[in-house]
């Protein structure tokens, strides 16, 4: 549908956005064949000051609509966000191995829930499957009790149905990873 094939799910103004962050076509793309992957150097861009009282996180976005992986990651980067993207399920597991090896976890992990190759459900039980703690929010277009609950079910702490404002979006990573740091305490 039009709502899931580009950012017009998602609820937005033009102050929103205001950013100095810089977002390519493909959020990968600024990474040559020698280069490490993302997941190796993640962090806020220098001189970007955070907003509010919430601190950075790493998170991890797995989202197969470009358009749409653009938009959110720019969102998040505004606040100082480290983000690495994922087109698909198989591709975020791949991602989560890496951010391992390399010492350098995630705090949150925000799905879409239809995608190819492995979606955003069964993404989340893998995760689980493999130890992962971390809070894992589904975003998607179906919003009914009985999607909520599959989402929930299969390992997902929150089902959040688009459209989705940016504060919105900002308040779900603060209040998923304030959780997570409180019950690691």
């Amino acid at each position: 549908s039009a709502a899931r094939d580009g950012v017009a799910w998602f609820a937005a103004t033009p102050e929103d956005l205001s950013t100095d962050a810089d977002v390519d076509a493909d959020p990968d793309a600024d990474a040559d064949a020698d280069a490490a992957p993302p997941t190796e150097s993640c962090a806020p861009a220098e001189g970007r000051p955070e907003r509010g009282d919430a601190p950075s996180r790493r998170i991890l976005l797995v989202e197969d609509t470009a358009d749409t992986a653009r938009f959110l990651s720019l969102v998040l980067r505004s606040r100082g966000h480290a983000v690495v993207h994922a087109n698909d399920g198989q591709e975020a597991l791949a991602r989560y191995r890496e951010s391992l090896e390399r010492g350098l976890p995630f705090d949150l992990v925000l799905t879409d829930v239809q995608m190819p190759e492995l979606d955003g459900l069964s993404l989340a039980g893998r995760l689980r499957e493999l130890g992962w703690t971390g809070a894992i929010i589904a975003l998607t277009a179906h919003a009914s009790p009985q999607h909520r609950r599959e989402a929930l079910e299969a390992g997902c702490d929150e089902h959040v149905a688009k459209p989705l404002k940016p504060d919105d979006l900002h308040e779900l990573v603060r209040r998923h990873t304030a959780r997570r740091r409180a019950d690691a305490a």
